[in-house]
C-alpha cells in the first residue's frame, strides 16, 4: 500500500516516485464502476486494476491474492 501526503502522488518524478496497491472502495470519477484492487505507479489513477468485491463496509473479513 502507499501512503501521500496531500498531492505528492499526483506531483511524482524521478527523485519522487510513488508505487501503491490499492484497496478502493469509494468511487471516484475516475475510477472503473465497481470496488477495485488497483496497481497505481506515480498517479492516483491504476495503470491496471480488477473489480474486488468486497464486504469491507460491512466489517466482515476481506482476502486480496
Amino acid at each position: 500500500m502507499g501512503l501521500t501526503l496531500d498531492d505528492h502522488a499526483l506531483n511524482s518524478t524521478e527523485t519522487n516516485p510513488f508505487v501503491a496497491v490499492e484497496f478502493d472502495i469509494f468511487k471516484n470519477s475516475f475510477d472503473p464502476p465497481l470496488e477495485h484492487a488497483g496497481i497505481d505507479i506515480n498517479s492516483m489513477i491504476s495503470v491496471a486494476n480488477v473489480t474486488w468485491l468486497a464486504d469491507i463496509k460491512d466489517g466482515k473479513l476481506n482476502e486480496a491474492w
